[in-house]
């Protein structure tokens, strides 16, 4: 808003901030010269930033992932580039809106991606809004109005029984035409129906974190996107070892021929 503080014969002085984050500022004889000075810059500023796609190629990509952890950058990466570019990356950002934020919503449900999935995409276009506020390049962000997606979450979660736990256990090793032994996948579904292990858990699960001993599983690590890193919760947990998987783990145990620290599951992919 223009403001006095200019010469004695230009008293207005009006004040922008161009696309870097700069303030400049000009002297006017009338207020409202000062405010349509203001608000032509504000406007030239806004074209000047261009298309959503623009702004990611040159450096914006690299800027709203700055601090991520590798596996969720990974993540981003493939929220961008299958849907936020394709179907939003050739409109100017400024003219990015609410609505149309939650027009590619649906058509991004419509195509059958998962509300969680559709969510996911929309955190990440919340997260390249926040870094252009940051910079200055626009005053609000439209993703704080979207609307997320309902995600149904059931009241009692559906368990499975011992007699389906060994059935989808054989249906996912069934031989194939190349010949590769693929039991392990089997083991694979015992383990996390019996635990409640995460697939990132199972993927780093060492011969040291099993003692059978106390019937007990140490789990402090995880897999996501291919890193190494702690488990969700950042903190390890104890998870009871029961009958039923005694005897495959026995086995993998057994088995396995590698250091103490490599995976107790590993297999053809």
């Amino acid at each position: 808003m223009a403001r006095r503080g200019g010469t004695k014969s230009n008293p207005w002085r009006a004040s922008w901030e161009d696309q870097a984050g700069g303030i400049h500022t000009k002297v006017f004889r009338y207020k409202a010269e000062a405010e349509r000075h203001e608000r032509e810059m504000r406007k030239q500023r806004k074209q000047a930033i261009g298309t959503l796609a623009e702004w990611l190629a040159g450096g914006g990509e690299e800027r709203f992932m700055s601090g991520l952890a590798e596996s969720t950058k990974k993540t981003y990466r493939g929220h961008l580039h299958l849907r936020i570019i394709p179907d939003l990356g050739n409109i100017d950002i400024h003219k990015i809106t609410p609505d149309r934020i939650e027009r590619a919503r649906d058509q991004w449900l419509e195509t059958g991606l998962s509300p969680s999935a559709v969510t996911g995409t929309m955190n990440a276009l919340a997260r390249i809004f926040r870094t252009l506020r940051k910079a200055r390049m626009i005053e609000v962000s439209p993703s704080a109005e979207a609307e997320r997606p309902t995600i149904l979450v059931p009241k009692k979660p559906p368990t499975l029984t011992p007699v389906e736990v060994e059935r989808l256990a054989k249906a996912v090793t069934f031989a194939r035409q190349d010949g590769v032994d693929r039991s392990i996948y089997g083991d694979y579904v015992r383990i996390a129906a019996y635990t409640s292990l995460r697939a990132g858990e199972l993927a780093v699960l060492s011969p040291e974190d099993v003692h059978l001993d106390s019937n007990l599983i140490w789990v402090s690590r995880a897999s996501s996107a291919g890193v190494r890193s702690t488990t969700k919760d950042k903190e390890g947990r104890w998870v009871i070892v029961v009958d039923a998987i005694r005897p495959t783990l026995q086995r993998l145990i057994s088995d396995h021929d590698g250091r103490s620290d490599a995976p107790l599951l590993h297999g053809p992919f």
